[in-house]
C-alpha cells in the first residue's frame, strides 16, 4: 500500500517524536507493535451508521478483518455513534457489542448530494488511506435524483476525496433495494439497478493504478423484506451479507481475505433489557421492565407454571412502556414472564424471567357429588352441590382399569380441559368407552386455587367389553363338582359353568375355585393367585362362597347318614349364617374390588337344592322328612339373601338369586314328578358330587350368570367407594 509523501512525513515526525520522550527507557522494554498499514474511512448513511441495539455491519467487517488481517487495518473518522431510534437522535453508543474499532464517517438520513461537499475534510482529518462508500439511497427515495444525476455526484465525492488524497483506494457499494414488508415486496428494483450499472461504469472509468476504485456487490443475493428490519435498515443477518461484500471489495485491494460463505440467517442478540420484575396484584399482576435500546417495542411472553406449560408463549400484542398489568387473571396461578425486544420486526431473546402468583382465597366447603348412568354407552351424568368463594368446578375422572386404581402409576387422574363455571352443578360426560368404570369426582375452584375435593363416585357405562381377563374364583359350585372330574384335588370339571359362560372373543377363565373351599380360603389362597396376574385390562371376576362357611352342606349329609333332627339345626346354621358368613362375604368381596377396582364382580348365589314337595326316589326319602327338606329351602333362600346384601354392601354385582330361579322345578328329587333333576341326590359312594349340579344344571348355571351380565350390560354400574 502506497502511502502520500504528507502522511509519510507525519509518521516521521510522530516516531522522532516518540524517540525523544521514550529516550531514557530501554529499547528491550519496548512492545514490538507495527503501525496499521491500512487506514479505512467508512462513509454512508443510516444502514452504516447503525441504530441502538444493533452490531452494525462496521462490526461484523471489523471482525472479519481481525481474524483474516489482524493488526493492519485501522478504522478512522470523526463519529463512533450510533443513531437512537427511539428518540430520534444521534449520539447513542448502545451497541450491542462495543468491543471493535468504532470510528466511522457515517451520518443517518446522509445523501451523496451532502456528501461530496464534505468528504475532503474527512479524508484529509483522518489519514485516510482507503475508504467504503455505501450512499444513494437517501437521494434516490426522499430527494428524487435521477440514476444518471446520482451517479454525477458520486463522480464530485470521489474526485473531492482525492483532492485530499490522491492515493486514496476506494470500494464503492452498489445501492440496496428497500422493501415493503406487510406485502413482502421490493420497492424501485429497476430503478436501483439502474443506479448500480451507473456505478459499476464510473468505477470502471475513474479507476487508476494511484488511486482504485473497486465495487462491492452488495446488492447480490439481498432481498430487504429478509435483510432488513424495517425494510430499509438491515438486521443481523443483512450486516453480515453487507459486511461480506465489503470484505470482498477489501480483498481485491489485498486487504484481508474474501469473506466466504455467507450464512442464511444470524440471530439478533438483543436480550430483554434486564429482569422483568412480576408483582402480584388484586386479580392479576403487574410487570414492569427496563427499555432495551434500540428496541420500539417489547413482547411479553408468558408460561402459566401452575398448568405445566413448558414453553414460554408470547402475548399477541406488542407493548411500548416500560409497565403492564395482567388482568383478570385466575386466582393462585403462578405465572413467569420475560420481555422480548423488537426492532421493527426483528425479534430479539428474551430476558431475566420475573415470577409471581396471583392472590386469592380457595373455595370453602366439600360438594357431595352423585351419579346418573348415562342413556347410552357412551355418557354419565354428574351431579354436584355447590360451594361458597367458588369460580367454578373441575371435573377429574379416570378409568379404573382392571388392577389399577386411580392415582397409580400408570393410571393418573385427569382433568377436563376447563372449569365449569360456578354455579354450574350438573355435567354430561361423553365419548366414554362401553362398559367400562370410570371413577368421578369435583374439585372447586377459585381461578387456579383449588378447594376441598368431593366424594367419589364409580360408574359403569352400559355396553359389554370384551374382557382381556376372567377369574373364577370360589368353591365346588364354580370349580364344576358333579361333573366329570378330571381333578380330583379342587373337584374341577370340565364342564364347570365359568368354562361356558365367555364368548369366543372374550378370555377364558382362569379356574382358581377350588371344591371345599370357604371364603376365607377364597381370600387367603385364590386372591394371592389372582394378585400374581397383572390384570390391567378390561376384567371379570365371578365367585361362590360362603355354603362351607355355613357348614350347611356337611349337616345335610350328616343328616341322611346319621338319621333325622336335621330341622333341628336351623338356628345354629341360620346363626352362622347371618353372622360369621356374612362378615366373612364382606370382607372377600371388598378385598376383590380392593384388588380390582376396574373390574366386573359377580357374587353369584345357589340353587335350592331340595323342593319340599318333591319326593325322591331313592334312599334320601329315608332319612329327609318334609320339615328337613323345608329347612334346607329356608336355609338356602337365606344364604342367597346374605350373598345379595354382603355384595350391595360391598359394592359388586350380587347374581344371588339367578341360579335359584333358574334352577326352579329340578331339584334334586325332581325326577318323581318327570322332571329333569339338575343336581344330583345324595350319592353315598360319590359323597363329593351328591347335592351338586349335573352337567345340564351347570348350562343352567351359565345361563342364569350370563343373564345377570346382560342386565349389566344394559343397565349400567353405580356405586361409592
Amino acid at each position: 500500500m502506497r502511502a502520500p509523501a504528507r502522511l509519510v512525513a507525519r509518521v516521521v515526525t510522530r516516531v522522532v517524536t516518540v524517540v525523544v520522550c521514550l529516550a531514557t527507557v530501554p529499547l528491550w522494554a519496548l512492545p514490538a507493535r507495527a503501525a496499521p498499514s491500512t487506514r479505512l474511512l467508512i462513509v454512508g448513511d443510516s444502514i452504516t451508521h447503525g441504530s441502538a441495539s444493533d452490531y452494525t455491519w462496521r462490526y461484523r467487517l471489523a471482525k472479519h478483518l481481525a481474524a483474516v488481517a489482524p493488526g493492519t487495518v485501522d478504522f478512522v473518522g470523526d463519529r463512533t455513534d450510533l443513531y437512537d431510534n427511539v428518540n430520534g437522535r444521534s449520539g447513542s453508543q448502545s451497541y450491542l457489542d462495543a468491543n471493535f474499532d468504532r470510528q466511522h464517517h457515517a451520518l443517518w438520513g446522509r445523501a451523496v448530494s451532502a456528501e461530496k461537499d464534505t468528504i475532503a475534510a474527512a479524508v484529509a482529518s483522518s489519514d485516510a488511506t482507503t475508504m467504503t462508500v455505501l450512499l444513494g439511497i437517501n437521494d434516490l427515495a426522499w430527494l428524487g435524483q435521477t440514476p444518471v444525476g446520482l451517479a454525477a455526484d458520486m463522480e464530485r465525492l470521489i474526485a473531492n476525496a482525492r483532492s485530499a488524497n490522491p492515493d486514496l483506494d476506494i470500494v464503492l457499494g452498489h445501492v440496496l433495494t428497500r422493501g415493503d414488508l406487510w406485502r413482502r415486496t421490493v420497492i424501485d428494483a429497476g430503478l436501483i439497478a439502474e443506479v448500480n450499472r451507473q456505478y459499476d461504469a464510473l468505477a470502471n472509468r475513474l479507476s487508476t493504478s494511484r488511486s482504485r476504485v473497486v465495487i462491492a456487490n452488495t446488492d447480490a443475493g439481498w432481498d430487504p423484506v429478509r435483510h432488513t428490519w424495517d425494510g430499509v435498515h438491515p438486521n443481523s443477518t443483512g450486516e453480515v451479507r453487507i459486511a461480506a461484500k465489503f470484505a470482498d471489495g477489501l480483498s481485491q485491494l489485498g486487504i484481508g481475505r474474501a469473506y466466504g460463505t455467507i450464512p442464511d440467517f444470524v440471530v439478533w442478540g438483543a436480550g430483554g433489557g434486564g429482569a422483568v420484575t412480576a408483582r402480584p396484584v388484586a386479580g392479576g399482576i403487574t410487570l414492569t421492565w427496563a427499555r432495551t435500546p434500540g428496541a420500539n417495542a417489547i413482547y411479553i411472553e408468558q408460561r402459566i407454571v401452575s398448568i405445566g406449560e413448558g414453553i414460554f408463549k408470547p402475548l399477541p400484542v406488542p407493548l411500548t412502556g416500560t409497565t403492564w398489568t395482567a388482568k383478570p387473571l385466575p386466582a393462585g396461578w403462578t405465572i413467569e414472564y420475560r420481555a422480548v425486544p423488537l426492532k421493527g420486526v426483528m425479534v430479539g431473546h428474551g430476558g431475566a424471567v420475573g415470577r409471581a402468583t396471583v392472590p386469592g382465597t380457595p373455595p370453602v366447603g366439600q360438594p357431595e357429588i352423585v351419579g346418573v348412568i348415562g342413556e347410552t354407552q357412551h355418557d354419565v351424568r354428574l351431579l354436584w352441590s355447590t360451594v361458597s368463594n367458588a369460580s367454578g368446578y373441575m371435573i377429574e375422572m379416570c378409568e379404573l382399569r382392571g388392577e389399577l386404581a386411580c392415582g397409580e402409576e400408570g393410571n393418573s387422574w385427569n382433568r377436563l380441559p376447563y372449569a365449569l363455571p360456578h354455579p354450574t352443578n350438573s355435567f354430561t360426560v361423553e365419548l366414554l368407552n362401553p362398559g367400562t368404570w370410570y371413577r368421578f369426582r369435583i374439585v372447586p375452584v377459585n381461578g387456579g386455587l383449588d378447594g376441598t375435593k368431593s366424594n367419589q363416585v364409580d360408574i359403569r357405562t352400559k355396553g359389554t367389553p370384551a374382557y382381556t381377563n376372567y377369574f373364577a374364583l370360589g368353591d365346588s359350585f364354580s370349580a364344576g363338582t358333579g361333573g366329570f372330574l378330571d381333578e380330583t384335588y379342587c373337584l374341577r370339571s370340565p364342564f364347570a359353568w365359568p368354562l361356558e359362560i365367555t364368548a369366543s372373543w372374550e378370555a377364558s377363565a382362569r379356574m382358581l375355585a377350588c371344591g371345599g373351599n370357604t371364603a376365607r380360603d377364597v381370600i387367603d389362597k385364590q386372591l394371592p393367585d389372582l394378585r400374581a396376574v397383572h390384570a390391567r385390562g378390561s376384567t371379570m371376576v365371578t365367585v361362590t362362597a360362603g355354603g362351607n362357611d355355613a357348614g350347611f352342606f356337611g349337616a345335610l349329609v350328616n343328616c341322611l347318614l346319621i338319621g333325622p333332627d336335621c330341622a333341628g339345626q336351623r338356628q345354629e346354621i341360620t346363626d352362622r349364617i347371618n353372622g360369621i358368613v356374612r362378615t366373612r362375604l364382606v370382607e372377600l368381596y371388598t378385598k376383590l374390588r380392593a384388588e380390582l377396582p376396574g373390574a366386573d364382580i359377580y357374587a353369584v348365589g345357589y340353587p335350592l337344592l331340595i323342593d319340599p314337595d318333591d319326593v325322591c326316589l331313592d334312599d334320601t326319602e329315608l332319612t329327609l322328612s318334609r320339615e328337613d327338606k323345608v329347612m334346607i329351602r329356608d336355609m338356602g333362600l337365606l344364604m342367597n339373601d346374605v350373598i345379595d346384601s354382603a355384595a350391595q354392601e360391598a359394592g359388586v354385582t350380587s347374581v344371588a338369586y339367578k341360579p335359584a330361579e333358574r334352577f326352579a322345578g329340578h331339584g334334586a328329587c325332581a325326577g318323581a314328578l318327570d322332571r329333569d333333576a339338575w343336581i344330583h341326590s345324595f350319592i353315598v359312594p360319590e359323597v363329593q358330587i351328591s347335592f351338586h349340579p349335573t352337567e345340564t344344571g351347570y348350562d343352567a348355571y351359565a345361563y342364569a350368570v350370563n343373564a345377570a351380565r346382560v342386565n349389566v350390560a344394559e343397565a349400567g354400574g353405580l356405586r361409592y367407594p
